[in-house]
């Protein structure tokens, strides 16, 4: 089991303790992490952040930086292009914060809080990347209570059932069947193409998507549903390299109907995976 740790370091209580002294909550933070006996082992790993704080923080980052994919989830960062934003963010004042694209007013003054939390947490921590997710705690205990604990033993497995609920045409795949696409598969597409294994085993299962869809407008919408449907269990990368893939299934031009900035997204050894 995970270790587990809880501490009264919300923006709030930040906001109670150091006042507007945004320097001295991203020392508050760091303090409380560097004393966790587990804080070593994520050292250059990625730090995942989950909660409104920093969704609001994520968004903005995303619109600030013009990135092609409008989609929070799993959008990911490294923690030399986030420190600097994040600086400006703590410093801001009410002019500037009253510009972000956050439409409470409460979450918006919370910002420079937030921004110094996660100072704190990345200094602490050394992780080396930041990624965000859309989802909050509610969920994750709302999917404990209600699921069978054993499908944590496979929580990607959970993910993919969500998105084979797109396939209309009633098709699901058996473990013995998971079992031989894998056997099937070219042995480097996953080694040398940059792709996931899930982002190659959900470009296999998803290939009957979008059938049931308007034939003129099938390959456009199913590039939409995989680039912005929120339970797929993929980076960015992979995401982009699935919607490519069923677009083209579809008889689509994915040259045309993808834009350029979502393709730069995906290195061309991934593309070149993703066409096969």
């Amino acid at each position: 089991e995970l270790p587990r740790n809880s501490f009264p370091l919300g923006v709030l209580r930040l906001m109670e303790q150091a006042g507007s002294d945004t320097r001295a909550m991203s020392g508050i933070v760091r303090r409380a992490a560097s004393n966790l006996d587990w804080i070593d082992k994520a050292r250059g790993q990625s730090l995942y952040l989950v909660g409104g704080s920093w969704r609001a923080l994520g968004q903005t980052h995303l619109r600030d930086t013009d990135y092609p994919l409008p989609m929070l989830h799993g959008y990911q960062q490294s923690r030399q292009e986030l420190l600097p934003w994040l600086e400006k963010l703590r410093k801001a004042d009410d002019e500037a914060l009253d510009k972000l694209p956050i439409r409470k007013k409460r979450r918006r003054s919370a910002m420079p809080a937030a921004a110094a939390a996660l100072i704190g947490l990345i200094e602490a921590s050394e992780a080396e990347t930041v990624v965000f997710s859309a989802y909050g705690i509610r969920q994750a205990m709302m999917v404990e209570h209600v699921l069978s604990p054993n499908i944590w033993r496979n929580p990607q497995r959970l993910m993919q059932q969500a998105v084979l609920s797109m396939d209309h045409n009633g098709n699901r795949y058996d473990e013995d069947l998971r079992a031989a696409m894998r056997y099937f598969l070219p042995s480097d597409l996953t080694h040398n193409s940059g792709l996931s294994a899930t982002a190659v085993e959900l470009i296999l299962e998803l290939a009957d998507v979008g059938w049931d869809y308007h034939p003129e407008r099938r390959s456009q919408d199913v590039v939409f549903d995989v680039l912005h449907t929120q339970d797929l269990p993929l980076t960015h990368q992979d995401r982009v390299a699935v919607a490519i893939a069923l677009n083209t299934r579809q008889g689509g031009d994915y040259d045309k109907e993808i834009k350029e900035d979502v393709l730069d997204l995906l290195p061309k050894s991934s593309l070149k995976a993703a066409l096969a």
